[in-house]
């Protein structure tokens, strides 16, 4: 029974966190979050200048977001919300290099959230 409880939150885990495969418009689309759930957006941004990761919800829940280099140090991140922009996140930072940049969506309501991202 010990080995089992481990397994089944290691599943849950992993089950709340989702990749998200490459959006419509390029840079440009809607993601869907779960209730609770996590989506993961991998991108490269030009060395030097200012890239921006904009996420607009549905007004379902609110959401969260983070920016991580390739050396899992987060470099920019927004969990805090107002009534009036619970689900407006604007995520900016200064690529050092062409390396990925991972932006991950926490919804942290329990509806799902449909939302408009884009990246520049």
């Amino acid at each position: 029974m010990r080995r089992i409880i481990p397994g089944i939150v290691l599943a849950l885990t992993l089950a709340a966190v989702t990749w998200a495969g490459p959006l419509e418009n390029g840079r440009l689309g809607k993601v869907p979050i779960a209730p609770g759930g996590t989506r993961i957006l991998v991108e490269r941004f030009e060395p030097g200048e200012k890239a921006l990761a904009i996420i607009s919800g549905n007004g379902a829940s609110c959401l969260a977001g983070y920016v991580f280099d390739h050396h899992g140090n987060c470099v920019d991140f927004k969990d805090l919300t107002t009534p009036g922009s619970f689900d407006d996140v604007a995520l900016q930072w200064f690529p050092s290099g062409p390396e990925p940049y991972a932006i991950e969506i926490r919804n942290l309501g329990v509806d799902v959230n449909v939302a408009n991202v884009a990246l520049r």
